[in-house]
């Protein structure tokens, strides 16, 4: 198994990032989270931010609204695609 995520963030205008990533935070209404490699099958709406953790450095993405999914290491994120 790989140690990295393949991680893809959307927003309305098109893709935003796509690459490998160590690790993905965000938040929903429970709190905080973390996704790293060999995650369980995942999908939330999401609040605040998602920072995507690459070897030596932070993006980051302001959320309005938004979903992560997450299936067999691979994370998708929709920022700003949902309905209020």
């Amino acid at each position: 198994m790989s140690q990295f995520l393949k991680v893809t963030v959307h927003d309305r205008t098109g893709v935003l990032f796509t690459g490998d990533a160590e690790a993905v935070s965000s938040r929903n209404e429970k709190g905080s989270f973390d996704i790293l490699s060999g995650h369980e099958h995942f999908i939330s709406l999401i609040l605040n931010k998602v920072e995507i953790h690459l070897p030596g450095e932070k993006k980051s993405y302001d959320v309005t609204r938004g979903m992560l999914s997450v299936v067999n290491d691979e994370v998708t994120v929709l920022l700003g695609v949902l309905p209020n």
